[in-house]
């Protein structure tokens, strides 16, 4: 249900969820019935996600100021991995809980799966990552979504 005065949506993260359990008692059992890590998995799950109704009437209906946070990769991610996989030395250069894909392969993914499923435009050409921007409404606000779990940077 859309408020008929509201002018945009503000998102603050946790759009989807990477888990592979969960939901099913509001009937929302994901698709996959495992952690997604590979781009196939992200886009999947936002494609799920789009099934439901309310969700798909606020996209027809309203803009969105959206910002990521963690779990659009992975449950406390930062920079160099997440609460159950990293790429670091101390770990062999790559490690992910079920032997599929790196952390930072992964993070790509599902960055470019966010970019592909939220409308929201590249900020910088640049730097296909930066999600970080300003938004100004006349002298009456000023909002700044900033990312601030990592700094992300594709391809490096």
């Amino acid at each position: 249900m859309i408020h008929q005065d509201a002018d945009y949506v503000v998102h603050l993260g946790d759009y989807i969820y990477e888990y592979g359990t969960g939901g099913a008692a509001i009937g929302r059992q994901p698709s996959k019935m495992a952690e997604i890590a590979s781009l196939d998995d992200y886009r999947r799950r936002y494609d799920q996600y789009r099934t439901d109704v309310d969700l798909v009437s606020m996209h027809q209906n309203l803009p969105i100021i959206a910002i990521w946070d963690d779990h659009e990769t992975a449950n406390n991610d930062w920079k160099a991995g997440s609460s159950n996989s990293n790429d670091s030395i101390e770990t062999g250069g790559c490690a992910y809980s079920n032997g599929t894909v790196c952390f930072s392969d992964r993070q790509v993914h599902a960055k470019r799966a966010y970019f592909e499923w939220i409308p929201i435009r590249q900020v910088d050409l640049a730097d296909e990552a930066r999600i970080w921007r300003d938004f100004r409404f006349g002298n009456l606000l000023d909002i700044y979504a900033l990312d601030t779990r990592y700094a992300f940077h594709a391809g490096r």
